[in-house]
């Protein structure tokens, strides 16, 4: 594409503060909400404060070691991953 021209360039779009401020209450309404009512899982990553895809990776490697130093007869499934 030529970089000349309005043509050229994608539009934006803000969302006016009133709409932020809207998403921002219901945001909270539904943490409290949910944190009240309905507790998410431990194993849950998604969607919670502090917590990311790496936290979640970690947990299963750490499994899986604890798996793999047992001695085979002992362990409770077969895990095919490597550990880094």
């Amino acid at each position: 594409k030529n970089g000349e021209g309005a043509c050229a360039f994608r539009p934006i779009y803000l969302i006016p503060s009133g709409a932020k401020l809207f998403e921002k209450v219901i945001a909270r309404k539904l943490e409290k909400q949910i944190g009240e009512k309905c507790p998410l899982s431990s194993f849950q990553f998604g969607f919670k404060k502090g917590l990311s895809a790496i936290g979640a990776v970690d947990k299963v490697k750490s499994a899986a070691k604890m798996e793999m130093e047992k001695p085979i007869s002992a362990r409770s499934s077969v895990c095919g991953l490597r550990l880094i």
